[in-house]
């Protein structure tokens, strides 16, 4: 019998590491695990969901300090997603849509612009089932809300999020 540990459990592992590391906000993790599995050519389903929480992270980076180096890569990851919803609108459709919400945040467009982003990201979510990601699209957006003054719509937004994960079953989420 060998003692090594199978192939696909570390596969596993490690997206798992990268999904984390951006749920609990640790960007640059989360950037080291999806830059990994993005040169891996096994699964283009992880690789392209990587590269959306790649692209997430580095936006998440970015908000802390503004680079052209980070918003090349961020448009590099949007390119990647955009491709792929071209392929499947129902497994990635959401994602990308909400990429371009967080773009169109950290870019400073109009208001209402941005929240038809959010908006299109959360309702593709919703009709593809993917509770959990019609939840962060609700929270990211909730965040988008927030830090331009509109208290009332973050409110709505984050109520929708906490909704989404206690659906989805994530304590650690819905008391955050």
């Amino acid at each position: 019998q060998s003692n090594s540990v199978p192939f696909d459990y570390l596969d596993c592992l490690s997206y798992l590491r990268l999904m984390s590391s951006y749920w609990l906000g640790q960007y640059e993790r989360a950037v080291y695990y999806a830059e990994r599995k993005l040169g891996d050519e096994r699964s283009k389903f992880r690789i392209v969901t990587s590269e959306f929480y790649n692209g997430l992270a580095l936006i998440g980076m970015f908000r802390r300090k503004r680079t052209s180096a980070l918003m090349k890569r961020i448009k590099t990851s949007i390119t990647e997603l955009n491709g792929a919803a071209e392929h499947s609108q129902w497994n990635f459709q959401n994602k990308e849509y909400l990429l371009m919400a967080e773009l169109s945040s950290i870019s400073n467009q109009s208001n209402v612009a941005i929240l038809e982003w959010y908006d299109k990201a959360i309702d593709r979510a919703k009709r593809s089932k993917f509770i959990h990601e019609e939840g962060l699209a609700c929270e990211l957006a909730g965040c988008h809300c927030s830090s331009v003054g509109e208290r009332s719509i973050a409110l709505t937004y984050f109520s929708e999020a906490k909704k989404c994960y206690s659906e989805w079953g994530s304590r650690m989420k819905v008391k955050f």
